[in-house]
Order: structure tokens, then C-alpha cells, then sequence
């Protein structure tokens, strides 16, 4: 590999020479410990803007690019030289007159401190609050006889009627409550010691059979005012909400714990966003969240970090992050997508625009400005990203400049020259 692209380079220089050569100007290497093979003061050179080792003794245009050469400066040539010493392996530093900066969009800034906040974006889902969802049961056996709510996703309140069940243990008991009670009345005035007493501990016993098995108060104190028993249990809802999934039908038997229906209240959801594990660290319980929705995006909705989960899924390499929201006007519905944003506050940092970051892939390279148009690569260590900028680790310090755009052109003409000055070695000129 490294083989080829050693090729792929000598094979670029040597188009490049034959240019120059034919053009009538000479390329430029190291002449032995340093300095340029003759001085500017023996004769008048000239230079490309863009391509600063072609030099000829001649005014014109640079065979390369076309540019208009222009008079190179004795100290100028020192400098752009100093570019071989660059501190960045493969790459030189390279000299950009005003004029040519202008043409090839280059902006400069200057490494500052200020105060940042790092923004986690995610996917997340609608679920119900898991404290907020019933199974409705029964703890009697018996046959579904009457269904007073039958479709899934049937609002419900409080004690609202759900269905009736046949059950001939239900109607033995209430039996046994009204006999019970009628006893209870007929010993209340009998002077015996204990007669009336016991009489009604078991008419007690009897209604709180009853009421173990969920019949409603009111229910069981009708038992013995009522001509005739009724043959029914009535089994309400526990709590106001929406009725999830309907598993009872009518005819179908009911055992004691068998599931019938599922009611959730949905006055407050969680929202699960999938958090990539490298940005957790950003995330933290109680944190404030804004939740948007695709089809109310102007109407943002604000929650809260409740609860970060403890494992990642191994395929996508996230964790489940939950939240809590406020949904009174139910526009949060479950099994619904929503985009999440959790800010965090970093403070302030040593940061430089995105935009001024080259990502090789192995290191990040800005290009320090000295003077008015010497670009010199740097690698640099970033903490993280904050919104637009990057917070600044290790490589730079505060008022420094650098080149915050057109980094891709010098780029380009730092590895080049970078390239060619690691092929001259102690070579001479052409």
C-alpha cells in the first residue's frame, strides 16, 4: 500500500517537473543543510501564489494553475522553505498572498474562549408510563354475560362499568350476606349475652367476602333491600384512561387472574430516545428535554430526564434514555416518533469554529496563520463537539488565528509541497 502511493506521488511530481522544465522555470528542494540554492539578491524570481516551490527567473504565468507569478522576496523564500519543516507528517506550510486568499474564499479567525452547550439529538418513541397502566381481572370464575365497554381505545372513567360476570359463587354468597343481615336485625334487640354480637360479626363476614372479591360498595349494601339477587358481577375500571387491548368477549369463561382488559392513563407518557453510547456522558437524570413532533413541529413540548437505562443494545450501540412528559392534551400518543433534544451546558471553553477542522481520520489539522499569509498545519486534540464549534483539548491557545475556510484548497497545496519537499531530500534544483 504504502508502496503505491509512494509511486502515485513520484509519478504526480514528475508531471509536475516536466510543467515547470517546459515552462522555462525550475522546481525548488533542500540544497543541503538549508536555504535556497542562490540568493534573491543574485537575481530577481518569481512564484506562484498557489504553488510556491515553482520558481522561475522570469515574470509569467504559472504553468500549473495559471496564475500570475509575482516577485518573491528573499525572506519570503526562507519562509515558505520553513514549510518542509512542517509539524504535521506530509504536509509543509505554505505562503497565500491577500489577494489569492481573497479568490479561494479564505477566512481567518482567531482561536477564542467562550461559552458553549452540547446538544444530544435522538430518535424516540411514545410508550405509556408503565405506573400508569391497569390489567383489569376478575378473582371469581365465572361466564362473561354482558360487555358495557367493547371496542380497544374506548375512553373510561373511574369506577365506569367494564363488563358482567355469571358467577354461582356470587350468588351463594350474596345469598349467605342477605340471610346474614336479616339475622343481624332480627337478634339487635335480644338481651342475651353475645346473641346479637355474633349475629353481626357474621353479617360482617359476609359483606367482606364481597368486598374482597372487588364488588363495589355500593353493590354489596343494595344485596339485602333487593327482591331478588342479582345473577352478575359487575367488574369496573380502577382508574380513568384509555382502554389499550380488550381481551373479553362475551359467552367467553373467566377465571380468577385471567386478563380482560388493559386501561392506561395517558395524561403523562414516557418518551425512549436511543442514546449513542459516545454521548451519554452528555446526558444526566433531571436534565430538561425538548420533544418535537413531525406533525406538530412549531409546538415543541418540554420534559424531563427521568431515568437512563443500565445496558446498551449490542446491535445498535445505544441505550434508552426515558422521559418523562406532561400529555393532558394527549398529542403524545403511544407507539409515536418524536425528535429529542437534550442540551447540556459545558461552560466556557477554548473552542474554533467546525468549519476551521480538517478530520484526517487519525488526527484533526487547522492551519495556523503567522503574518499576513503563512499557513502552517497543526494537530490538535478536541474534547467534543459543541453545536457549531469544537472544544479545544490540547495544540492551540486563546488568540491565536486560524484559517476557517477555504482549508480544503490549502490542504491540497500543504500536502503537495509537503510531498514533493519529502521526494527532494538533499536534491538540487531543476
Amino acid at each position: 500500500m504504502a508502496n503505491h502511493k509512494r509511486a502515485d506521488i513520484f509519478a504526480a511530481a514528475i508531471v509536475v517537473a516536466a510543467v515547470a522544465v517546459a515552462a522555462g522555470g525550475f522546481l525548488l528542494h533542500q540544497h543541503g543543510a538549508g536555504g535556497w540554492p542562490f540568493s534573491a539578491g543574485q537575481r530577481q524570481l518569481y512564484t506562484c501564489s498557489m504553488h510556491p516551490y515553482y520558481v522561475s527567473d522570469r515574470p509569467g504565468e504559472c504553468p500549473i494553475c495559471g496564475m500570475t507569478l509575482v516577485p518573491v522576496k528573499e525572506e519570503s523564500m526562507t519562509t515558505a522553505h520553513r514549510g518542509h519543516e512542517s509539524r504535521v507528517a506530509g504536509m509543509a506550510a505554505i505562503e497565500i498572498d491577500p489577494r489569492q486568499q481573497q479568490l479561494i474564499g479564505v477566512t481567518i479567525v482567531a482561536v477564542e474562549r467562550r461559552r458553549v452547550s452540547r446538544t444530544v439529538r435522538a430518535v424516540g418513541a411514545v410508550v405509556p408510563d408503565e405506573r400508569r397502566v391497569y390489567s383489569v381481572s376478575t378473582k371469581v370464575e365465572g361466564w362473561i354475560e354482558h360487555l358495557y365497554v367493547n371496542a380497544t381505545g374506548q375512553p373510561v372513567t373511574a369506577g365506569q362499568s367494564l363488563l358482567a360476570i355469571y358467577s354461582p359463587e356470587v350468588y351463594a354468597a350474596q345469598e349467605e350476606y342477605r340471610i346474614a343481615d336479616e339475622n343481624a336485625r332480627a337478634l339487635a334487640s335480644n338481651a342475651a349475652d353475645g346473641v346479637a354480637a355474633g349475629a353481626e360479626a357474621l353479617r360482617d363476614a359476609a359483606a367482606r367476602r364481597l368486598a374482597y372479591w372487588d364488588i363495589a360498595p355500593s353493590d354489596i349494601e343494595r344485596v339485602p333491600t333487593e327482591s331478588s339477587l342479582r345473577k352478575t358481577l359487575t367488574v369496573r375500571s380502577p382508574v380513568g384512561g384509555y382502554v389499550l387491548e380488550k381481551m373479553a368477549n362475551v359467552g367467553t369463561r373467566a377465571e380468577p387472574g385471567m386478563p380482560l382488559f388493559t386501561v392506561a392513563d395517558l395524561s403523562r407518557v414516557w418518551v425512549e430516545a436511543e442514546v449513542y453510547e459516545n454521548e451519554l456522558p452528555y446526558v444526566r437524570v433531571g436534565q430538561p428535554v425538548e420533544i418535537t413532533l413531525p406533525y406538530y413541529p412549531a409546538e415543541p413540548l418540554a420534559g424531563k430526564v427521568q431515568f437512563i437505562y443500565p445496558v446498551l443494545d449490542p446491535m445498535t450501540r445505544t441505550a434508552k434514555v426515558r422521559i418523562d412528559v406532561p400529555n393532558a392534551d394527549l398529542k403524545l400518543k403511544p407507539e409515536m416518533f418524536a425528535d429529542v433534544a437534550l442540551e447540556q451546558d459545558l461552560g466556557e471553553q477554548l473552542v474554533v469554529p467546525e468549519g476551521a477542522v480538517l478530520d484526517s481520520g487519525r488526527e484533526k489539522i487547522v492551519f495556523v496563520v503567522h503574518g499576513e499569509g503563512h499557513f502552517e498545519p497543526r494537530v490538535i486534540t478536541v474534547a467534543t463537539k459543541a453545536d457549531d464549534y469544537y472544544v479545544v483539548a490540547s495544540g492551540l491557545r486563546a488568540g491565536e488565528r486560524i484559517a476557517a475556510s477555504g482549508n480544503f484548497l490549502i490542504d491540497s497545496e500543504s500536502r503537495i509541497k509537503g510531498a514533493v519537499a519529502a521526494m527532494g531530500g538533499a536534491g538540487h534544483q531543476h
